[in-house]
């Protein structure tokens, strides 16, 4: 199953302007990738980071996956992994 999703992330050590304390910010990453549900295996096809929340804002960079990153990896399953939630939402029985 090929599927696109955001997912919005704090810029660590984001600093204000002057530099003299840490200020929240964060930034989106959208990524597209496939899920093979049956083998449990997910593969990421390309990365598009914005510089704003929600896939908006200027394009800060683009990443394609060479052929041995876009191999099917075994989707991690632990609490908190980001593969683990999508296979378990996009890969649950109807």
């Amino acid at each position: 199953m090929q599927f696109k999703y955001v997912l919005d992330v704090p810029i660590l050590g984001a600093m204000s302007a002057e530099g003299r304390y840490p200020v929240k910010g964060y930034r989106s990453n959208e990524f597209d990738a496939v899920i093979d549900c049956g083998r449990q295996t997910i593969s990421v096809e390309s990365v598009t980071a914005y510089a704003s929340v929600a896939a908006a804002g200027d394009i800060t960079s683009r990443y394609s996956p060479n052929n041995s990153e876009r191999a099917p990896r075994i989707v991690d399953l632990r609490k908190g992994s980001t593969a683990g939630y999508l296979y378990r939402y996009l890969c649950r029985p109807d």
